[in-house]
Parts: structure tokens; sequence; C-alpha cells
């Protein structure tokens, strides 16, 4: 097998997706390839540190809107087509 091959399967692995070829031979792979298997160890370790789904950033839709709409009636700005 490829090196390139495993290791887009190995990419997949550890997003839990499907890869392009069985684990079974990706594992064979990995247990006669240091590279490969360096390669897999630094890129979990990455994905650890790197798990954006455990990150949850706050909506602030309505602080900015109030925000927004407190220097708009400061401003005096009346929008376009809504002037009288």
């Amino acid at each position: 097998m490829y090196c390139s091959v495993a290791r887009e399967a190995l990419s997949a692995r550890i997003d839990g997706e499907a890869g392009p070829v069985p684990a079974a031979r990706v594992d064979e792979h990995l247990e006669s390839c240091a590279d490969c298997s360096a390669w897999f160890d630094r890129a979990c370790e990455l994905s650890l540190r790197v798990d954006l789904s455990a990150i949850t950033a706050p909506d602030l839709t309505a602080d900015i809107l109030r925000s927004a709409a407190a220097e708009t009636q400061q401003s005096g700005y009346v929008g376009r087509g809504q002037a009288g």
C-alpha cells in the first residue's frame, strides 16, 4: 500500500469517516511502516488539540443588534428610503 493511501485512510479514521481501503489493510501497513505510524500518532495528537467540536461561541446577535440600534439613534441616521 502506498503511504499516501494509508494516510488518507488514517485521516478519514480520525474524522470518523469511511476510508478508501479496508481498515485491516491500513493496520497492516501501520505495523510495517514506521513513517506512517509516526504520522498517525502526530495526527491523532493534533486532532485532540484542535477538536473544534468542543468549542462553542456565544451567540452575540442580540448584543450586536442592540449596539447598532443605539449607535444609529445617537447619530440621527434615518436610513435609506426612510427619510420623511
